[in-house]
């Protein structure tokens, strides 16, 4: 009787051994150490999309996002978009509050349309020119480009 209480406090210490390992494991993946992980924000990883109806502002009908997961980008580099998210900034002026940002948030703030004409699914660049002043603001949000480009 002894022997087999002895096997199940051997049995629940190699449960609470294989939970504890199974979670560090977990958090490997996603990456345990994520700040030194994140890669450097960039347009590149965002692509021009329709807005929400609660987005549209003065005629506005298009945004840069991220891709969704089940979207082809055009150079074939989806799966390196998603390894930047949060992305890193570096050497912006437009979202100056943060360290780190989602990628949607740098794509919304910090990307544009390469023409107001184009295509769903088309890759957005970065702001450029005198839009980079437009769309800084005090607190280092970022302003939406709907309130510049209309």
């Amino acid at each position: 009787m002894a022997a087999s209480r002895g096997l199940s406090g051997l049995s629940a210490l190699l449960v609470v051994v294989i939970i504890t390992a199974s979670g560090l494991l977990a958090g490997a993946r996603r990456g345990v150490f994520w700040k030194l992980d994140a890669r450097d924000c960039g347009c590149e990883c965002c692509l021009v999309a329709s807005r929400l109806a609660s987005e549209k502002l003065a005629g506005i009908d298009k945004k840069c996002t991220p891709p969704v997961p089940d979207t082809l980008h055009p150079d074939g580099a989806l799966s390196e978009c998603h390894h930047r998210d949060p992305c890193r900034l570096t050497g912006n002026t437009i979202l100056t509050n943060a360290e780190f940002v989602p990628l949607k948030q740098w794509c919304y703030y910090a990307c544009e349309l390469p023409s107001a004409f184009a295509a769903i699914g088309t890759p957005c660049q970065a702001i450029s020119g005198e839009n980079v002043l437009l769309a800084q603001t005090g607190d280092g949000n970022g302003r939406d480009a709907a309130h510049y480009s209309a």
